[in-house]
């Protein structure tokens, strides 16, 4: 560059003027660099003090969430006591009060977080939205000085070589003003929640990264597992987790997805004093399930209790008890849940509960228990031991469901079937639907319910077109044709099957839901049951509006005089 203004003056260029002008596009460019800076520094100081104001607020909110829970404690040991005749009514009420009063406050604290969010939010956009305006008039002056330079220069290469110089420069001073403003965002490469943030817009990036993410949509709890029971713990096995604080209430599924190849020593201290700190122990991940995972989302690194089912089963006469068994089964889920050691009887052998699984009954099953061979043969003395009803088959990642079939196929006897889950699913609906007095029973309940819906709206078309024969026969005299005023009756026997169909719908959802509750029974209303349903509508009240126009036919003209 100063090769080309050395030349650029050893030819005698407009010195002066071109110099002037040079000036001022260095001016502009140091005022688009100090104008740029300025504005980072304002959103800097605006993310800065939102998230001071956020953080505060929400130490606030948590102080005053555990003061709602103590007023809350205290207000149910006060109703207690005032039930008990041991405090006057005053005195509960005004804890009460307390309560109301604390919860209030956390109300109120949480509308604060929320605006301090918002209102910060929306100064940030506006400080961006000022420093790409100013990059942008910035831009355009620059542009414009650099033609200005262009105009008042001679057209020469080393005038030509100069100007280019300069645009470069401002150019790559854009160019870093914008690279600056995209710094000022952080982009994930996936998707999920952001469990903790590290580092605050002006610091340093130290070596836990910016952020911490997680996809909380499926959790995975770790156990860690003592070296001598390693062996014993396989993938694919099913697993209970309970809180040992009672940060949730209910039991946790999921199956084990993963166990660990280092032996390593205890990450969790255990409470008991007497327990060995320096266990050799294995990292066991268990895979929740999705309404586990749910409910457990925002616990992150909670301390846990796992109990993976599998080596239970060995022991003698022990099963898991399902969670969808029926009432009459007894609170044998409620009661293991609570910690009680449960002891039960089948076929007049006694057995222990050792853990939970759920699974829904069936028309013909009320109960599940799962259990091992050996105690299976214990509890149903009278089966053969070579005598297997179902087999199941987990394929590994990645395998050809089809291939597998055919070779499986190709390897057993004709009476052998081999399946997959869809088309054993398909096989059981098939078999209680044409085998079973269930499906003849709904199949019967349809044809039923087609043939008196089809009278109802018949007896209602017929006595519409009855009580307006003479307006038909008007009509007919106007010179309508039969065609016209038959398919006015059809549309009418439409309008009465939409009108119908709809709170039908309704009405059948909250039927569902009643013997869902019931019976336990897994109901659901499809899309395709639902436009099934609708078809069967149309065409009963097509039929019944087919049988009413017969009276529509012997509508006279002559019968309006």
């Amino acid at each position: 560059m100063v090769k080309s203004q050395l030349a650029q003056v050893q030819a005698g260029a407009k010195t002066g003027d071109i110099q002037a002008q040079r000036e001022k596009v260095r001016q502009i460019q140091a005022e688009l660099t100090t104008e740029s800076a300025s504005q980072r520094a304002v959103i800097a100081r605006i993310v800065a003090e939102r998230e001071t104001e956020i953080t505060a607020q929400k130490a606030a909110i948590a102080r005053l969430q555990a003061e709602v829970k103590n007023a809350a404690l205290e207000d149910r040991r006060y109703q207690a006591l005032f039930i008990e005749g041991a405090v006057a009514e005053t005195v509960r009420d005004r804890n009460r009060l307390t309560l109301e009063t604390t919860q209030q406050q956390m109300n109120e604290a949480r509308a604060n977080l929320q605006r301090i969010q918002s209102s910060k939010q929306e100064q940030i956009q506006e400080a961006r939205v000022n420093l790409q305006r100013i990059i942008s008039s910035r831009q355009q002056q620059l542009s414009g000085a650099a033609a200005t330079l262009d105009a008042i220069a001679e057209v020469r290469t080393v005038d030509v070589a100069t100007a280019r110089s300069r645009i470069a420069q401002a150019q790559a001073s854009l160019n870093r003003a914008k690279a600056d403003l995209d710094l000022a965002v952080v982009r994930s490469p996936q998707d999920g929640q952001v469990l903790k943030v590290h580092t605050r817009p002006g610091e340093m990036v130290g070596s836990q990264g910016i952020i911490s993410l997680g996809k909380t949509n499926r959790m995975v709890a770790v156990a860690e597992v003592y070296e001598l029971d390693i062996s014993r713990v396989k993938v694919g096995q099913t697993a209970t987790v309970k809180s040992k604080n009672n940060a949730f209430a209910d039991v946790l599924l999921g199956e084990v997805t993963e166990v660990g190849l280092e032996i390593g020593k205890k990450d969790v201290l255990n409470t008991d004093p007497a327990a060995q700190f320096d266990a050799r122990v294995v990292e066991v991940k268990v895979l929740l399930n999705e309404v586990s995972s749910r409910q457990v989302a925002g616990l992150t690194n909670l301390s846990i209790q796992v109990e993976i089912n599998r080596q239970k089963l060995r022991e003698p006469d022990t099963a898991l008890f399902n969670l969808g068994s029926r009432n009459e089964f007894g609170p044998i889920a409620k009661q293991f849940e609570s910690g009680k050691a449960i002891t039960t009887e089948i076929n007049e052998r006694q057995i222990s509960i050792r853990g939970l699984f759920k699974l829904s009954p069936t028309f013909g099953i009320n109960a599940y228990l799962v259990t091992s061979d050996v105690n299976f043969l214990r509890m149903a003395n009278f089966r053969q031991p070579g005598l297997i009803d179902v087999g199941v088959i987990k394929l590994q990642p990645g395998a050809d469901v089809s291939k597998v079939l055919a070779e499986i196929r190709s390897r057993l006897p004709n009476d052998v079937k081999v399946m997959t889950k869809a088309e054993h699913a398909k096989a059981e609906v098939a078999f209680w639907n044409a085998s079973t007095p269930v499906g003849y029973t709904f199949d019967l309940g349809v044809v039923i319910a087609f043939i008196v819906g089809a009278i109802i709206v018949y007896q209602i078309l017929y006595s519409d077109v009855t009580d307006h024969l003479p307006e038909y026969a008007t009509l007919k005299a106007m010179g309508f044709r039969d065609r016209y005023l038959l398919v006015v009756v059809f549309q009418e026997s439409l309008i009465l099957a939409a009108l119908g169909f709809i709170p039908g719908t309704a009405i059948a959802l909250g039927i569902y839901r009643i013997t869902n509750i019931a019976t336990m029974l897994p109901m659901a209303m499809d899309l395709g049951r639902v436009v099934f349903v609708f078809i069967l509508t149309a065409i009963m009240s097509s039929f019944s509006a087919a049988m009413a126009v017969r009276k529509l036919q012997t509508a006279d003209p002559a019968d309006i005089f």
